[in-house]
C-alpha cells in the first residue's frame, strides 16, 4: 500500500508499504528521497 502527506515544516512525505508473514515492511520518502530506517 502507500499514502502520503504533507508535514507541517512543509515537506512531502510519502510511505509505501508491504505486509507478509514475515511481518509490516514500511519504506518512507521526504520528498521523494529514501529515508534509512533508525
Amino acid at each position: 500500500g502507500e499514502y502520503s502527506f504533507v508535514s507541517k515544516e512543509g515537506e512531502r512525505v510519502r510511505v509505501t508499504y508491504t505486509a507478509d508473514n514475515t511481518g509490516y515492511k514500511p519504506q518512507v520518502y521526504i520528498n521523494d528521497v529514501l529515508q534509512n530506517p533508525p
